[in-house]
């Protein structure tokens, strides 16, 4: 479980994120809603950081956070990297049915299309073994029918997820918390 009591961020003199309050439970799929600039990413971003270091109160172990801008090794192909990835983290994923379900060419990654490399990070982050996933705009670049894929993946998952999205329709057919936000507020939280 992850509990946030009172948050506030202040960046200048401009408040981004106001009196936060929010409980994410275990292996619960939240998705975060909200205009550009509202604070989604700050609050992902600063969530991610305090769990790290110890200034929020939660139980997850491992956290991965995948942000909009993710940096790759970009002169490694696909599958050298993904397969590096498994030697890591000691993970035996089927790796080739994902690389083929989600159409990635094994190509260098500096040279992938933006839905392409977001898919590579989206594999990756299944093989770092983190307890709690958060991904920024994880389906941004991405076609329909792999976003089908991906979010079916993400749905089978025993893992809690937090999700910035502004494509809500395609998590339609999974059981979510729902968090609004809106000038640095969340505005709505409807639970599962």
């Amino acid at each position: 479980m992850l509990k946030i009591k009172h948050l506030s961020y202040h960046k200048g003199f401009k408040s981004i994120l106001k009196d936060i309050n929010l409980t994410i439970y275990d292996k619960s799929f939240n998705i975060i809603i909200g205009e550009n600039g509202c604070g989604k990413s700050t609050l992902l971003k600063i969530i991610t950081k305090a769990i790290l270091k110890g200034g929020i109160k939660s139980n997850f172990l491992n956290v991965f956070y995948l942000a909009d801008k993710f940096h790759l090794p970009g002169n490694k192909y696909v599958i050298d990297f993904l397969y590096e990835a498994i030697d890591i983290f000691k993970d035996s994923i089927e790796l080739s049915k994902y690389i083929k379900d989600f159409e990635i060419p094994n190509k260098k990654i500096k040279n992938l299309s933006k839905g392409n490399y977001k898919k590579v990070a989206i594999i990756y982050s299944l093989l770092t073994k983190a307890d709690l996933l958060i991904y920024d705009e994880i389906l941004d670049g991405i076609d329909p029918e792999i976003v089908k894929k991906v979010v079916k993946l993400l749905k089978n998952l025993d893992k809690t997820i937090i999700v910035v999205t502004h494509f809500i329709k395609a998590f339609r057919y999974i059981n979510y918390n729902l968090i609004e936000m809106r000038d640095g507020k969340i505005v709505k939280f409807i639970k599962a």
